[in-house]
């Protein structure tokens, strides 16, 4: 990525201009995590800096990219949380050192064994009674596939807006059309998109 402190700032002029209410923001692609999951970690940055509290969702279940990012230590995660009633909320989410941001990870469990787990009612729960404690709220999603989709669209149902990371000229136009239709079409709002370049 050429610019990250441009893209980060021009990304936060979308956020802020949709509504100052809104706080859950879902950051989705077809085709470069690595982008998207590093403008979600200095976004992250950023809003701290500023005085807010910021927590990272992660619900790719394929990796843990902000466990390693922050250097966190963690048990549990989202994974482990749906799937295990006997694990808090406490449990699964861990606080940077020295910054307002807190990682709710992934989680433990193969990825072959997630599937569909975002559509437990335990999830919708959770991120609302997240939505109290937090400014902001950033949440990670798998790459976009036809096995992933399900869970995509319903994380981006749940947010107040979303944000696609795409890298220039991979993505079909049809594709890209067809997806921009989805979302009008469930009223969910597409606050922007990310040119990214991979790294």
């Amino acid at each position: 990525m050429n610019n990250i402190k441009e893209v980060i700032r021009r990304l936060n002029m979308e956020i802020t201009e949709s509504n100052e209410q809104n706080r859950v923001f879902t950051f989705v692609t077809y085709n470069n995590s690595i982008s998207k999951q590093t403008i979600i970690a200095n976004l992250a940055i950023m809003y701290a800096l500023s005085g807010e509290s910021v927590l990272i969702i992660d619900t790719d279940f394929s990796k843990n990219v902000f466990v390693d990012a922050f250097k966190l230590k963690v048990t549990y995660g989202l994974s482990d949380y749906l799937n295990n009633w006997k694990i808090s909320r406490d449990q699964i989410i861990k606080k940077v050192a020295n910054q307002d941001i807190s990682v709710l990870n992934s989680g433990e469990k193969a990825s072959s064994d997630t599937k569909y787990l975002i559509g437990d009612p335990r999830f919708d729960s959770l991120l609302n009674s997240l939505k109290k404690n937090y400014n902001k709220i950033l949440i990670n999603t798998p790459i976009m596939t036809d096995n992933s989709y399900t869970d995509v669209e319903r994380v981006m149902k749940l947010s107040d807006g979303v944000i696609v990371s795409i890298e220039k000229n991979t993505v079909k136009k049809r594709q890209m059309f067809k997806f921009i239709n989805n979302l009008r079409n469930n009223e969910i709002n597409l606050l922007g998109y990310i040119n990214a370049k991979g790294q």
